[in-house]
């Protein structure tokens, strides 16, 4: 009988670090907020995740969450590597620098926001 070894459990986070935390890797993702018949559209650009909002910040933050849920959802697949890997995006294992340069074109009305995700083990 073949064992399957089921993929670990993690959560991912948007929110800042704290000082010491137990990061097991991080991802650096971009993120183009625009307006869109009377409400407002999220969307990851390397992952094509997408949310919406009433205004800019809400679609914001709730493309952020989807975002992580489905950085979640990979990991529980054990999909993670294959998926980040075919949409060029990289897993650090130290917190990179925030400093770091978008790579998309914000149009009228638009705006694009940089954002580090850390994934942790589940508590």
């Amino acid at each position: 009988m073949t064992t399957v070894e089921k993929p670990s459990i993690t959560r991912w986070s948007h929110q800042r670090p704290s000082e010491g935390d137990d990061a097991l890797g991080h991802v650096l993702l971009t993120f183009r907020v625009y307006p869109d018949d009377g409400a407002f559209v999220g969307e990851c650009a390397e992952l094509g995740v997408s949310s919406f909002g009433a205004d800019p910040l809400a679609a914001l933050e709730a493309t952020l969450e989807a975002t992580e849920l489905y950085l979640e959802r990979l990991d529980a697949n054990g999909e993670r590597d294959a998926v980040l890997s075919k949409k060029d995006v990289k897993v650090y294992d130290y917190a990179p620098s925030e400093d770091f340069s978008v790579g998309l074109t914000a149009h009228p009305g638009e705006f694009v926001s940089a954002q580090r995700f850390a994934v942790y083990p589940a508590s």
